[in-house]
């Protein structure tokens, strides 16, 4: 795959040894080389020789998620750029579908930007619950603000993904456990699949997030 002007154009090669040496004429140096673009075949990578350079336009026009996510993580891995950070942020929203091409914006939100937090807020309504707990868990590396820390507590309900009530409850135990401590209590009787919210709102009131002395019900 190789990626110049904003598109990414496939060459095909016959491949039947371990190495294999290729000519790949083109009309000037390309913006970057991504080796089975499609990840249509079984095949390990023990290194991706990718340089400095050639990630921003891997993680814009990579057609495989895979690629793309592996990119960002790189740009991400030490001081990333203001540019880089602003890519992302559009390749994030973007990035809309219930099955993201992304596969997790944890590097990011690992960086623990405030300037990154509408972003995150935004994210609370993305189609994929996977993407939605994701961005809770990203507010909750963030310093603590009430208008943030209000959305969160609406997020512990019956109706919201399993997934995100418990990243929220978790969120909430770790930004501030005593003041949100009443509605980690009222999760104690909210029904899930294997009790997994209650099971996480005892553990935390157990560490003592606003119940100081809990004793989970038989």
């Amino acid at each position: 795959g190789v990626i110049a002007g904003g598109a990414l154009s496939r060459f095909k090669g016959r491949m039947d040894s371990k190495e294999h040496l290729y000519a790949i004429y083109l009309p000037a140096k390309p913006d970057a080389l991504v080796f089975d673009p499609d990840h249509d075949f079984l095949r390990e990578i023990p290194k991706l020789n990718w340089g400095p350079e050639e990630l921003a336009p891997i993680l814009e026009f990579a057609p495989c998620g895979l690629d793309r996510t592996e990119a960002m993580r790189r740009l991400l891995a030490s001081n990333p750029t203001p540019e880089s950070i602003s890519l992302i942020e559009r390749m994030i929203r973007a990035d809309n579908g219930m099955f993201p091409s992304i596969t997790t914006i944890q590097p990011l939100g690992n960086l623990a930007k405030p300037e990154l937090r509408g972003l995150f807020l935004d994210l609370l309504q993305h189609k994929s619950f996977g993407r939605r707990a994701e961005a809770v868990s990203a507010l909750a590396k963030l310093p603590e603000e009430a208008a943030t820390t209000a959305k969160l507590r609406a997020l512990i309900n019956a109706t919201d993904p399993v997934d995100v009530v418990v990243a929220s409850i978790k969120a909430l135990d770790k930004l501030n456990p005593k003041a949100n401590g009443d509605v980690i209590r009222k999760a104690l009787s909210i029904p899930s699949l294997r009790g997994q919210i209650k099971a996480t709102a005892t553990e935390a009131l157990k560490k003592g997030s606003g119940g100081l002395g809990f004793e989970p019900s038989a």
